[in-house]
């Protein structure tokens, strides 16, 4: 194959020699192999960063970084004796940095993949479906489909990677008297909103709410629940999420409140003692 780059056209690859054995699957493969590594290794000669996204299975964040951190090159089909992945990242050292699968029709041997976890090595998978997917190269931050890394710290209890948990300041009214009411509400990256501790309530505070302990006949205890400043009712759980988090009406702001673990779930804080209780 030869790499063409037309005035009119987008750039493609054609035969040099025809061959029976080259499948449209075949020629996207390399294609798409070709041009990476061509990108990759420009930039690494003029000392510049590939950036990159990726949406993390562990953690259901995303992701952003430098490609090329600690690459100093690149060498296609990298024989690492157990498989060769597309493109290898490599150190200064001969290290593998990270590998590069281009997927077309068949994903990595699950014998590859479980080699790679063993050995450390980060991998990158993109998917392609289109010869229209070329492009995703050019693009200047590279998505790769799938990344087995996870920059996120983990649990101290179960050794899982913990979802980022944001505090939205939502600018809301009060259900009882219509009053305005700044609210209160933890939404993770997993999708699981976790209960208050005393960092979130204080934070929340901070930015106008106004979370005290109450009793919730309902729940049948005490929790930390947002309280109306005027008419000193409070909101319930359920009806925090259905009434303000999953309203589009109530502007809001994020407030990064850490991390935190849906499988061990924190547990709520008992101690209210510094809280307002009405």
């Amino acid at each position: 194959m030869v790499h063409r780059m037309g005035e009119k056209v987008r750039p493609h690859f054609a035969h040099k020699n025809l061959s029976q054995n080259c499948s449209p699957e075949t020629v996207l493969h390399f294609g798409f192999k070709k041009l990476l590594h061509e990108r990759i290794s420009k930039a690494l000669q003029a000392g510049e960063r590939i950036s990159i996204q990726w949406k993390c299975e562990a953690c259901c964040g995303s992701h952003f970084g430098n490609l090329l951190k600690r690459t100093t090159h690149a060498e296609e089909e990298y024989n690492l004796g157990a498989c060769r992945p597309d493109i290898g990242l490599l150190s200064k050292e001969g290290n593998v940095v990270a590998a590069i699968e281009i997927v077309v029709s068949h994903s990595p041997d699950q014998s590859a993949i479980e080699f790679y976890k063993a050995n450390g090595i980060p991998l990158l998978v993109f998917k392609l479906k289109s010869d229209t997917e070329l492009s995703r190269v050019e693009e200047e931050v590279l998505k790769p489909d799938i990344v087995d890394v996870c920059l996120n710290p983990k649990c101290p209890k179960c050794n899982e990677h913990m979802p980022r948990l944001n505090l939205l300041i939502i600018d809301g009214k009060c259900w009882k008297c219509n009053s305005p009411m700044k609210v209160g509400a933890l939404s993770g990256d997993a999708g699981y909103e976790c209960e208050f501790n005393l960092d979130h309530i204080a934070l929340a505070n901070r930015h106008g709410a106004n979370i005290t302990t109450r009793y919730s006949k309902t729940a049948g205890h005490r929790y930390a629940a947002n309280t109306c400043k005027r008419c000193k009712e409070f909101i319930g759980d359920h009806y925090l999420f259905t009434d303000y988090v999953a309203a589009d009406e109530y502007p809001r702001i994020k407030l990064d409140a850490g991390y935190y673990c849906p499988i061990c779930c924190n547990e709520p804080d008992d101690d209210y003692d510094n809280i307002a209780e009405d």
